[in-house]
């Protein structure tokens, strides 16, 4: 219920780590933009993107989520249990698109984009995150209102092959350099 108050007509509101407001590893207010959320219409539900986070990004880590991870710590190796789940408690994560798709690799439609635009407005406006990292070229092409004083960069999907921890990593620390600034 709490969640809809802060996020009024978001339909997937996004995962927000205990310490995203206060006491970020990275000194500011990280935001880390996913695409969307896939499966049976079934698992729909206000929470799906926290308990998403909670399970496969600190509980029983998927490649996605590990990948994400060891960006953040600036790890191109194996991470230990502890990092990897403390790590999420640092961050913000939302999935753009506000509707649940068939599976990996679906293109969103016209519509969903759009439809997309105000619920990640109103996100932007209660979490005013100094920097947002976007997960997927493709996605970072449809985001047309940007606040000014957000720092915005783009790295490949997690879930694509073209995805290499080794070469996000400096685009992330790029972005944190200019998001303090």
């Amino acid at each position: 219920m709490e969640q809809e108050t802060c996020f009024p007509g978001v339909r997937f509101p996004p995962w927000v780590g205990e310490n995203y407001r206060r006491n970020s590893r990275f000194g500011l207010r990280l935001l880390v933009l996913g695409l969307y959320h896939y499966g049976d219409p079934g698992f729909e539900s206000s929470v799906l993107t926290s308990e998403a986070v909670r399970f496969w990004g600190q509980k029983d880590p998927s490649s996605y989520f590990t990948k994400i991870a060891q960006v953040l710590l600036g790890e191109k190796d194996r991470l230990s249990d502890g990092a990897r789940t403390d790590v999420w408690e640092d961050i913000a994560f939302y999935n753009y698109i506000q509707t649940l798709v068939d599976g990996p690799r679906t293109l969103p439609s016209p519509a969903e984009w759009k439809a997309a635009e105000v619920p990640f407005m109103v996100v932007l406006g209660a979490l005013q995150p100094n920097a947002v990292l976007v997960l997927g070229k493709g996605l970072r092409d449809h985001i047309r209102c940007t606040p000014p004083d957000v720092a915005f960069e783009q790295i490949y999907d997690p879930s694509y092959s073209r995805m290499s921890v080794a070469n996000s990593i400096p685009v992330l620390q790029d972005l944190l350099r200019r998001a303090i600034q």
